[in-house]
Parts: structure tokens; sequence; C-alpha cells
């Protein structure tokens, strides 16, 4: 019987949602959704995890689903060896995959070989496929041996798993459990989600949120990228920071990127360098202004209980107190400004739970939660990213700006979080001005020197003025070429 009970533990049970629901995804609509939750609760038999874990797909590699996996599961077992097993037995991971035609095959296969998927289950009228069983420890050690000896995995996945492990100073493997019935083993649920149709990345977040979510009520969500790797005992420090400090609603990781290999790749040493000033200077210094102004999507936890309150249901039309009805404006139609801000969606969410409860909520960088990130591996696909993310937080600063006196004339905000939201409003706008202003001081900066020099030269050295004149002239075009480059990003250069 034991027998039994162990072999159908690894099977996954299947339920799909209706086509016509799945085209939906607007939070107005909460009552249409009942029945599906209804069904979800029966489904994933009513249970209601301490943390409920989102994994965020779209055609990644199966190397980075793999990855970020064998991340956490490496933490639920850190939980256990300190400790902690009542936390470690309460996680269940969220997969969601956005597109069923847009998964790579690699990862079709890593999924039917972890017993996470079995496509002759599938629905085909099906708009959301749903697929509920628990995460096989020894499956997953044979398909991380595999992938980790494998000549043709993705380099820019491993090279995110080799940096785990050399912050760790072991092989992530170790933490993988043999099945051994003297050890204490903790399987943790994975609900896998794949849609039939790609709709992008919010609209994954909206049926985490609106479906999972409210159907299992956590007490804590965490949203992460597939590719991203915690390394060991990060989830336990975002949930001990959360725990102590009851005013926090969401906490953020500290983002490290793998070591470039080669001083020359700038590419990669830039992009390095990046991560780490921002999560040295810029992170501290938002929060001691009073605001961090991003969740991270590479990581972070969010307190559901300021996601979604108890009296959304009542709120819901209002938009008051309802910090997800505005996080998933976002799938409407947008106005040029909105447009803008919505480019990089995960400095909004943390905006919309301060702004819409006067419970006084705060955004927290917690540093010793450290995961690992790739990349951007071309430089057209670090052109997307960064024009992406430059104009969403300009935007989002300015926006911030103008929601700072609706804000404060909010009479049931305590005097102390007024206060707070002013100075931290105060930065960002300062911010802001100098990002409008900061590629006129690269011209003006261009231009003095340019001055400078032909000035000294006119004094000693008349016949080489021409040569700096001529150097002027290809320094003004290709900072031009390269600014209109910066915008060409649709293009694919």
């Amino acid at each position: 019987m034991a027998n039994q009970i162990k072999t159908n533990l690894f099977q996954p049970d299947y339920c799909f949602i209706p086509d016509t629901f799945s085209q939906l995804a607007d939070v107005t609509h909460i009552s249409s959704i009942e029945n599906t939750e209804e069904l979800l609760q029966k489904f994933c038999k009513h249970s209601h995890p301490e943390i409920l874990c989102c994994i965020t797909v779209y055609n990644e590699p199966a190397e980075a689903l793999l990855y970020s996996l064998v991340g956490i599961k490496n933490n639920i077992n850190y939980l256990v060896s300190t400790g902690n097993s009542s936390l470690a037995s309460q996680i269940t991971i969220c997969i969601i995959f956005d597109g069923r035609n847009k998964m790579s095959a690699s990862t079709a296969t890593l999924i039917k070989d972890l017993n996470l998927y079995d496509p002759e289950k599938v629905e085909p009228r099906a708009g959301v496929h749903v697929f509920n069983t628990r995460l096989d420890n020894k499956k997953l050690k044979q398909c991380l041996d595999r992938v980790t000896s494998s000549v043709m995995s993705d380099k820019y996945a491993t090279s995110v798993y080799r940096t785990a492990q050399r912050y760790e100073g072991m092989n992530l493997s170790n933490y993988i459990e043999e099945e051994n019935e003297n050890k204490e083993q903790v399987l943790p649920r994975v609900l896998l989600c794949i849609k039939e149709h790609n709709a992008g990345k919010l609209n994954s977040h909206w049926w985490f949120f609106m479906l999972f979510s409210r159907s299992l009520s956590p007490k804590y969500c965490i949203q992460m990228d597939a590719g991203t790797v915690p390394t060991a005992g990060c989830i336990h420090s975002l949930w001990l920071h959360m725990e102590q400090h009851q005013n926090v609603a969401g906490t953020a990781s500290f983002t490290f990127t793998p070591k470039p290999r080669r001083l020359w790749n700038m590419l990669s040493n830039w992009q390095s360098a990046y991560f780490s000033v921002e999560k040295v200077l810029t992170f501290p210094a938002e929060v001691a202004a009073g605001y961090l102004s991003i969740l991270p999507g590479q990581l972070s936890m969010l307190r559901w209980k300021a996601l979604y309150p108890q009296q959304s249901e009542q709120f819901v039309k209002e938009g008051q107190g309802f910090p997800l009805k505005g996080y998933f404006r976002g799938l409407k139609k947008l106005s040029l400004i909105e447009s803008n801000m919505f480019l990089a969606e995960d400095r909004i969410i943390g905006f919309e739970i301060v702004t819409n409860s006067s419970h006084g909520w705060k955004i927290a960088f917690v540093p010793s939660a450290v995961v690992i990130t790739d990349v951007c591996s071309s430089l057209s696909e670090l052109l997307q990213q960064r024009r992406r993310w430059i104009n969403s937080v300009f935007t989002v600063q300015l926006w911030m700006s103008l929601q700072c006196f609706k804000y404060l004339r909010n009479s049931s905000i305590k005097l102390n979080d007024k206060f707070r939201f002013l100075t931290a409003s105060t930065y960002h706008f300062l911010t802001a001005l100098f990002t409008w202003f900061y590629p006129a001081t690269i011209y003006a900066s261009v231009i003095l020197i340019y001055i400078y020099t032909k000035s000294i030269l006119e004094i000693h050295f008349q016949p080489f003025t021409s040569i700096i004149d001529l150097s002027f002239i290809i320094e003004i075009c290709s900072l031009t070429f390269i600014l209109i480059f910066a915008k060409l990003y649709k293009t694919g250069l």
C-alpha cells in the first residue's frame, strides 16, 4: 500500500479552464472566476501554503527552468537543515508558461521527464492547462546531472548556475536529497499552468495573483523569472524579514550576475557593474529616502494581505484599497504615458501597494537574500532592455510626483507616512530631472573638451587644429548614432 501511494504521488493530476474564460483577464469580473476558483481549491485539496512561488516562463531553455527549480529545492533543504521543516513543507511552486506553442522543445522534454506534464491529458479546446503533482527529488537530480554534463547546455544559464555554486562554496546538486527513508524529506507541490496562447508576462501575473493566489490564499507570494537561481537561505531571509516587520508589504532581493570571464567583454562587464551599483548605491538610497521604487522581477516576495485585503471584494469596482486593480490596468488599452510606465511593470506594483492603502506599507531591501541572474547576451537585446527600463523609470518617477498631491490630501493616511512619501517623491523627482538632462550633459562635456583642447592647440600646435575639428565631428556623429540606434530596438539590429 505504501509503495502504491508513493508511486501515485508523482503522477500529475490535470484540469483545464475553458478558452472563453482564459481571455477574460479582468479584475473587475471577480464574480466570473468564483467557479474556477472553487475548482482549483478542490484540485489543490484546499491547501493554504505559507509561500506560493511563481516562476514565469516564455521560451527559455530547459537549463533556465531546471536551475531555478534546483535553487528553490536548495532553499527548501536549507530550511529543513536549520530546523524549519514546517515552513519548508508549506512552500508551493507555481510554474506559468506563456503560450504552449512558445515553450522550447528542451523545456517541454524537461517537464515531462520531471513528471510535471503529461501531454496526453491535454484538452485541445482548453484555454489554460493546469497540472498538479509533487517534485520528485530523484528525477530532479537525474535531470541536473544530465544537463550539467552535457556539452550542448545553454552557456548563459549554466554560467548562472556555476556562479551560484561558487557563491555557496559547494555543488548545488549535493543539496538534492537521495531517496532515503531514514531521512526527512520535503516534496514540494508543483502547479504547472500552461496558457494555450501567448498573452505576455503581465497576463501570467494575472493568472498567478487573481486565480492561484486568490484560490490558495498564501501568506506570502514570490515572483521570479525562469533562469534566476536563489542561493541557499534566500527565501528564508526574505520570509524572516517580513515576519519581523509586519508593516513591510514587499521585499527585494540582492541580484548578482555571473562574473565576466574576459576584461575586454564590455557587454558583460558593464551589466555586472550596473547591477552592483544599483544594489549597493541606488537601492539603499531609495530606502533611505522612504520608498524603494522597484520589486525586481528576478525575485521578490510580496505579502498577500497587502496585495489583496479582505475588503477587496467591495472595493474592487472603485479601485480603492485594491493594488492589483491598478497593477492589471496594463492589460487594457493604455495612454502614451501609461504604455511607457508598463514597459517595466515591476515598478508599478510597489507603488500601487504603497498608495492604495492607509496601512502605511513599506517596500524593503534585504541584502542577505542573494539571487544569481543572467545578463543580456547581445547588444540588440541590451538596447531593448535598457530602453524599456529607462523609459519606464523616467515615466514612473514623473507620475509618482504628480500622484504625490493626491496622496497627501488623503485624510486617512498618517502624518509620518505622508512625510516619508513626500521625501521619496522629492528624491525621485530630482532623479528624473537628472535623467532628463543627462544626454545634454554628455553633449556639453564633449563640446567643452573640444573648445578647451582647440584653444590650447591653436597657441602651440596650429597645424593640428583641423584634426581636432574632425575628431569632434566624429564624436558627435557617433554619439548621435548610438542614441538613434537605441531607439531602433524593435528592428533587431
